[in-house]
């Protein structure tokens, strides 16, 4: 990662030549070319029915998000005061946009060249979300932070991200200390004092998802210890029944239906949005296919996903104490799920099916919004991205499949 550091004009003059010819895969390594068939192959199948509606919506979706970018380049709340300067959202929102490029609808390369010289200015002390009167979800942020970077990689990048590599390695919980702790090689909030084993504090797969998937995204090597550690931290939230759960920290957290007896009853029961977590850290940790001979879990996750896979609510919440955050989780569910069945394969249909749960909702101005406040949904801001990645992801893995391939 050594080199010069390029002034403002020089980088966002080079980001957006780099844009310009930049495929938007997260997986970025062009297949190398193959000699032509000696007699032509059949031609696809035609494109799902559904495909040109899905990218008219995440057109007009698109559109709606461009109107909420500030001069600066940054996403701000005006529902939620907490999110008002917008470092968790600018790097979550345009992570999501780059999923919308990927599925063949035109980003504009000056807006995202806008997006990131924005979380650039906010980073502080190689954090992004530390800006604030609190900490806007510091190791969310900066683990998102990374993948945008990392997957647009424009000239100068590596050094834009050299400071957020050392801040998030350095919030992992690793070290004597934590040996045999059950929050060994997890993340957490990242704001605050450190934690110690006596007072882990919030540790959770949600943000250990993030912060893995943002060092993979920005090229940390695989056999760093970050990865085995994270990874151990992931088999740790295996759940009952074959899935994840949120935080083997904080049980009481955990949505799943059902409690274990105790005081206070505690859930350990898989349910969706955490096991699409965990197999999704599971990737980011993986090379190559992740596979169930990669680890038994995966397997076992899959097969509850695709199961229990529903679109009105996060599956497996019902029936316990927090049933209510079901349908308040949908737009995450939905994002996570896609992208899960995207990579690993999902339940026949499911591309469509989603597709048309989530155009239902749209609303006429392009956007989205969860009726629950529960987990933020009800701000367009945090839901619109939500609804775009799923839908995205939908037509990308259909148009993959339809060409033969999966990543």
């Amino acid at each position: 990662m050594a080199g010069h550091r390029p002034d403002r004009r020089t980088f966002l003059l080079g980001l957006g030549a780099a844009l310009a010819g930049c495929a938007w895969f997260d997986e970025a390594a062009s297949p190398e070319p193959t000699p032509e068939p000696a007699t032509p192959e059949p031609p696809p199948p035609p494109p799902a029915p559904w495909i040109s509606e899905a990218r008219a919506a995440l057109s007009r979706g698109l559109d709606w998000l461009w109107g909420q970018q500030s001069d600066d380049g940054r996403f701000r709340s005006s529902t939620y005061g907490f999110f008002r300067e917008g470092q968790s959202l600018t790097p979550f929102a345009l992570d999501a946009l780059l999923d919308v490029a990927a599925a063949g609808v035109e980003v504009d390369g000056a807006r995202v060249a806008m997006a990131l010289e924005a979380i650039h200015l906010m980073t502080h002390k190689g954090a992004v979300g530390l800006l604030g009167a609190a900490a806007d979800y510091p190791v969310y942020a900066t683990g998102l932070a990374l993948s945008c970077w990392g997957r647009v990689r424009p000239p100068g990048w590596e050094d834009r991200v050299r400071s957020h590599l050392g801040w998030l390695l350095d919030k992992q919980l690793t070290g004597e200390e934590w040996s045999g702790h059950i929050a060994h090689g997890g993340f957490p909030m990242g704001g605050g004092e450190r934690p110690t084993p006596a007072t882990p504090g919030h540790v959770d797969l949600s943000m250990t998802r993030r912060a893995l998937t943002g060092l993979r995204d920005a090229g940390l090597p695989l056999d760093h210890r970050a990865f085995r550690l994270g990874r151990r931290f992931v088999l740790a939230c295996a759940g009952e029944g074959g899935g994840f759960v949120y935080s083997p920290v904080q049980p009481e957290l955990n949505k799943g239906g059902g409690l274990r007896t105790g005081d206070p009853p505690i859930s350990v029961a898989s349910y969706g949005s955490a096991t699409c977590d965990g197999l999704l850290a599971l990737r980011a940790v993986t090379a190559g296919p992740l596979t169930e001979a990669t680890h038994p879990r995966v397997g076992s996750a899959l097969v509850w996903l695709r199961r229990h896979h529903r679109l009105d609510a996060n599956p497996g919440v019902q029936g316990g104490p927090m049933e209510v955050f079901g349908p308040a989780m949908k737009g995450y569910y939905r994002a996570a799920s896609s992208r899960v069945f995207e990579a690993l394969g999902g339940p026949e249909g499911w591309e469509g099916e989603l597709v048309k749960a989530v155009l239902d909702e749209q609303r006429e101005d392009g956007s989205w919004a969860n009726p629950s406040n529960l987990q933020k949904e009800d701000d367009p801001l945090v839901a619109t991205p939500l609804a775009l990645r799923a839908v995205a992801r939908a037509i990308a893995s259909s148009e993959r499949s339809r060409a033969g391939s999966r990543p």
